[in-house]
């Protein structure tokens, strides 16, 4: 005979996010358990530890992804240049600098191809 009871694991969380997690899981008619189970599930299948994108917008919490993001909204209007203390940075150059510094998965593919189309010829 085989036993097919499932093992205990125990994990400390934060209180605060636990109970967010476990509202949104609620709203999702799942368990908490459920939805721990099934994120595995999808991970294992997929060979890799993989995470939704959000659908909105990550807040801006870094300085360097502010800085991104005020380029980048330049370059799309077409502003390459900007002076700073005097002296004329390349609004191109400065989004490669900060691309491998940007942590935010959505807002640096959003850079990336904001500079790929800005280099693309007419």
């Amino acid at each position: 005979m085989y036993d097919v009871t499932k093992g205990f694991k125990g994990f400390r969380f934060n209180r605060e996010l636990y109970a967010k997690f476990k509202e949104v899981a609620a709203r999702s008619n799942l368990m908490v358990t459920e939805a721990f189970e099934r994120f595995m599930t999808a991970c294992v299948a997929a060979g890799e530890v993989r995470f939704p994108e959000p659908s909105t917008p990550a807040i801006i919490k870094d300085e360097v992804e502010t800085e991104a993001c005020v380029l980048m909204a330049w370059l799309q209007k077409g502003q390459y240049w900007y002076k700073l203390n005097g002296k004329n940075v390349d609004v191109q150059g400065r989004l490669l600098q900060l691309l491998p510094k940007i942590q935010d998965v959505v807002l640096k593919s959003a850079v990336a191809k904001a500079l790929v189309e800005s280099a693309a010829p007419d």
